[in-house]
């Protein structure tokens, strides 16, 4: 495989649209990963919020974890975060696009911000 097939390859997989699938007692819901704001774990169910729902089923964050891709970051044991929202952060704190505020572990902080900074320098603004 050439390198210029390669890039497109990898340019191609960016921009298509991924799809989650969740399933609760009453409904399926197919979402676009990339409308995901984050995803809260509480008494054995998991809440997705986008900018549109709220979307709350029994399940755990970690088998959310393993379907979600790299623009994904797991800040806090209960929270992980689509990193094309976030809007600012501090050492304890990740804000999201719609201003809601959510917990980053403070042992996750270097990480997160290594992460972070990966992801942005890897053109992952563009894919929002």
């Amino acid at each position: 495989i050439s390198v210029f097939t390669q890039a497109k390859q990898e340019a191609m997989e960016r921009f298509e649209e991924k799809k989650l699938l969740i399933k609760t007692r009453q409904n399926s819901f197919v979402l676009n990963m990339r409308d995901i704001l984050y995803a809260e774990s509480r008494l054995k169910k998991v809440t997705i919020h986008t900018n549109e729902d709220v979307i709350e089923y029994y399940g755990t964050i970690r088998e959310l974890e393993s379907e979600l891709d790299q623009a994904f970051y797991r800040c806090h044991r209960a929270y992980i975060v689509n990193m094309t929202k976030i809007k600012r952060y501090g050492s304890d704190f990740i804000i999201v696009s719609n201003g809601e505020q959510i917990y980053l572990a403070k042992e996750r902080y270097g990480d997160f911000v290594d992460a972070y900074m990966k992801f942005l320098m890897g053109g992952g603004t563009g894919i929002v």
